[in-house]
């Protein structure tokens, strides 16, 4: 057997960050339950200290969050929550019986439930792809699913496919449209890593649409098939230049995904600011209600309590859209560059 060299990867530092966050956000929160359960509701001593109790731990459930750590050594993956390490050997990651789950996840159906799965989503960007390098060096994919005869997808309002030998037919309600497999432009594939047969986003290039399967969270935009059996019928049915496979995470090389990137990042963007313009009104309305019925004090003490969460949250969210903003910018300027010299 490889011996692999042990290295410790740590929760990723923006989960760090949030993690501390909270930690220092709750103390916050509990002075201000403190002055609402006493000045604003008068509730007694024992309301009171049940609350700061819950607050406390609430404060110390983060801490523990911060344990949390993933090793690779001579003898496999191993990770810990709090103090106890769970090994996954190299032995049973080379069986072909564990899984790979989206987003990065594995399944070892041979284990307890409650310790079937490890989940390296908490792992950094920066270093995820190095650890699931060291992991595919061992890893051994299950079989592959049978290829059916057909199948059928549903997605969207009334949308389905049906996928057969001879090509794609799709349906808007009961209407269908034929596309021979000759006449299919080409599939692009995004996979979260090089070694699994599941997809995070498949879209199908038609000669008049677009068809895009993805999964948004943890839960597919499409049913009636599984990501792995429809990426085995597109390979028995499509010729290998015209799949086109990417990894999530990679920077994209053509100039169509990465104007497709930053129109997304530009969209959510957009979104997230009316959802602001929408919010912010409503809220600070409530605000001059309550001060109107029950003064000011209490209107002030409600924005602190709403305000000490949710400002930190929506600055994190903003920077982090602007700098995806500017990451899909710099691609796009770099693909221009290289395209004239």
């Amino acid at each position: 057997m490889r011996l692999s060299p042990s290295r410790e990867f740590a929760l990723a530092p923006k989960l760090q960050r949030c993690c501390w966050y909270v930690i220092a956000a709750w103390p916050a929160l509990a002075v201000v339950f403190l002055l609402v359960a006493r000045f604003a509701q008068d509730r007694g001593p024992g309301d009171i200290t049940f609350g700061l109790v819950l607050f406390s731990l609430l404060a110390a459930a983060p801490a523990v969050l911060l344990r949390w750590r993933v090793r690779t050594d001579d003898q496999g993956v191993s990770r810990r929550l709090v103090w106890r390490w769970d090994l996954w050997t190299w032995t049973d990651l080379a069986s072909g019986r564990i899984r790979k789950l989206h987003p990065y996840k594995l399944l070892d159906p041979a284990r307890p439930w409650w310790r079937r799965t490890l989940n390296l989503e908490f792992v950094g960007s920066e270093v995820r792809q190095e650890l699931l390098a060291q992991i595919n060096s061992h890893y051994q994919l299950p079989p592959p699913p049978a290829v059916p005869d057909s199948l059928t997808i549903r997605y969207g309002f009334r949308h389905k496919l049906i996928f057969d030998a001879k090509g794609i037919r799709h349906f808007v309600g009961r209407v269908p449209t034929y596309y021979p497999w000759s006449e299919i432009a080409h599939a692009r594939i995004t996979r979260m890593d090089p070694l699994r047969r599941d997809f995070s986003s498949l879209i199908v290039v038609l000669p008049d649409r677009d068809i895009e399967l993805k999964i948004v969270g943890d839960s597919p935009n499409w049913r009636g098939a599984a990501s792995e059996e429809i990426n085995e019928y597109l390979r028995h049915n499509l010729p290998a230049d015209r799949i086109e496979t990417a990894i999530a995470g990679e920077p994209p090389r053509k100039r169509a995904q990465i104007e497709r990137g930053l129109l997304a990042a530009k969209r959510n963007a957009r979104d997230f600011r009316i959802v602001m313009a929408v919010f912010l009104p409503l809220m600070v309305g409530v605000l001059i209600w309550i001060a109107i019925q029950d003064g000011i004090v209490k209107s002030v003490v409600m924005a602190l309590l709403y305000s000490i969460p949710s400002v930190p949250l929506v600055l994190f969210l903003w920077r982090s859209q602007q700098r995806q903003i500017r990451e899909w910018t710099h691609l796009l300027d770099s693909v221009k560059d290289s395209n004239e010299t």
